[in-house]
């Protein structure tokens, strides 16, 4: 039987492959979501390499702000295993406890995507 974090883990995966179709963009999960060479990380969209996590957040000292950390050598990682066979690495997460979800992906990538909208430049 699977943990609970790698449940929540994949229940995200499904979510924003289902969010994907339901734009009318090409979206599957990985099998064993990374753990096949062919098959890294946990979906592709539209040629894009996406991880999906789903992590507690952490309070500051003074409990006031809440900070979500990445690993920036993780990070690294996904953008790196992109190169080549996918149009970029992406990383979609969402805190625990909330159903909101965000996207990193690198500076580049992000200005490349703005440049290929219908509405760039207008």
């Amino acid at each position: 039987m699977t943990s609970r974090s790698k449940a929540v883990g994949h229940a995200l995966e499904v979510r924003v492959v289902q969010e994907a179709h339901a734009l009318g963009l090409s979206a599957q999960v990985q099998p064993g979501s990374g753990v096949y060479k062919d098959y890294p990380h946990d979906a592709v969209i539209e040629g894009m390499l996406v991880e999906c996590k789903v992590r507690a957040v952490d309070m500051d000292a003074g409990r006031a702000t809440r900070i979500f950390r990445f690993d920036l050598n993780w990070l690294k990682q996904v953008v790196s295993a992109a190169l080549g066979k996918y149009r970029m690495g992406v990383v979609v997460f969402r805190p625990r406890g909330s159903q909101e979800k965000y996207v990193v992906i690198a500076l580049s990538d992000f200005l490349a995507l703005l440049a290929r909208s219908p509405d760039a430049g207008k």
